[in-house]
């Protein structure tokens, strides 16, 4: 705190009344050595300034890459999830196929309800109205011969 029996304020003070009242033939070398110093700090802090703005865009850019990565694997991930999710709901089939492919690449929502299959499947198909009838009139004749 102290510098010999003085404090620094009471130096400083001494410093500054001195100078005050020092010829001004005296004060030009220590002015132009102020002025030159003056120039090289502002010539550093510019240098500086400018390396610490590029390091920050440097930082923002590293910062939206990486930003507009994640956005993409999300979406990424989302189409994904609905291609699947129309493949499961859909049946396989060409022209479905062709029908989810042609709404994905229009971005509209895909056609969820089921298509009727275009082949007759026979375990299901009622029987015809006539073999019902020959049936049922053969099984009264067997019925009536019996009596």
């Amino acid at each position: 705190k102290t510098h010999g029996k003085i404090g620094f304020a009471a130096l400083a003070q001494t410093i500054a009344a001195k100078w005050k009242v020092l010829d001004p033939e005296l004060k030009k070398p220590f002015e132009a050595r102020a002025e030159i110093e003056r120039a090289r700090y502002r010539k550093e802090l510019d240098a500086w300034k400018k390396v610490q703005k590029e390091k920050r865009l440097a930082e923002q850019r590293a910062e939206l890459k990486e930003i507009r990565e994640q956005q993409r694997l999300e979406k990424e991930d989302e189409t994904a999830t609905e291609e699947t999710s129309a493949v499961t709901s859909q049946p396989s089939t060409l022209e479905g196929d062709r029908h989810s492919e042609k709404k994905a690449k229009e971005g509209k929502e895909t056609d969820t309800s089921t298509p009727v299959p275009m082949t007759e499947d026979k375990r299901a198909a009622a029987p015809k109205a006539e073999a019902v009838l020959s049936a049922s009139s053969s099984s009264v004749t067997k019925r009536d011969n019996q009596h």
